[in-house]
């Protein structure tokens, strides 16, 4: 009776083992979704906004996709800042679609400005376009801007199933081919 017993506890083990495996993989696949959700924003928002103008509107159109604003392709970028705007139900003077609109200036300066030059600073009274290289440590309320405006992009609600995957991540290959420059 003794070698009986030993076979059915190896393999009830065995079946406790293969659960707790299946399970962790389970989690782990629930998490990853996030993990490169969040992984993209840090690429994106490690540098200066207003040195890397298009890699902080990549992250606001993330963040607006996943906040289930509709992006679409072939509205320009203040059409598009204009429905975030919009959508995150704001006074157009509060601090979010005001922070919003100084972006979407920011990028559009970045795209037309003529080549080799760059746009100054946001907070600079000039529009004139400059020949000064970007720096990473320029002073700017571009990142601040970037703050405000995924701040309050988080913050709209949204269902735990779009929290745990992102729809910027299912919609990779749209998003990157309806955001030109």
């Amino acid at each position: 009776q003794a070698s009986e017993a030993a076979p059915a506890a190896a393999a009830g083990s065995r079946t406790w083992v293969w659960l707790l495996i299946g399970t962790l993989a389970v989690a782990g696949l629930a998490v990853l979704p996030t993990a490169l959700r969040r992984g993209q924003r840090r690429k994106r928002t490690e540098r200066t906004a207003a040195a890397y103008p298009a890699a902080a509107w990549d992250e606001v159109q993330a963040s607006a996709v996943d906040a289930g604003i509709d992006w679409p392709a072939g509205r320009t970028v203040r059409q598009q800042a204009a429905s975030v705007a919009a959508a995150l139900d704001e006074p157009p003077d509060a601090p979010a679609p005001s922070a919003l609109r100084r972006l979407a200036a920011l990028i559009e300066k970045s795209r037309f400005a003529p080549s080799g030059k760059r746009a100054p600073p946001l907070g600079t009274a000039s529009l004139l376009v400059t020949d000064e290289p970007p720096t990473e440590s320029e002073p700017s309320d571009a990142e601040e801007d970037l703050a405000v405006v995924l701040s309050a992009l988080d913050a709209l609600p949204r269902s735990t199933v779009t929290r745990v995957v992102p729809p910027s991540l299912r919609h990779r290959r749209s998003l990157r081919d309806s955001n030109p420059g």
